[in-house]
């Protein structure tokens, strides 16, 4: 019995990662639309809020990564892309 209970509780646990993944992954992607639309400054700061929001987001953190060495930001790129490692 107390195997079953350990694994509901891992699948519970499972879920609520990938519901994190989830937003942050939409968070990131609505800073794709910031950005196309030239509001880059606000891109950065929500690329840096969805990295925030799921931390192991490899592809969130290579995301501003790339956008904050292209605005020449230089210190705040290699955090980011050190993050992500």
């Amino acid at each position: 019995m107390s195997d079953v209970a350990a694994t509901t509780i891992d699948w519970l646990g499972a879920e609520r990662v990938l519901q994190l993944a989830v937003a942050a992954i939409r968070a990131a992607e609505d800073a794709d639309w910031l950005r196309t639309a030239g509001l880059t400054a606000r891109a950065i700061k929500a690329d840096d809020a969805a990295s925030v929001r799921f931390a192991d987001a490899y592809c969130i953190h290579s995301r501003a990564a790339l956008e904050l060495e292209a605005t020449g930001h230089l210190r705040e790129a290699l955090l980011q892309a050190i993050q992500r490692q």
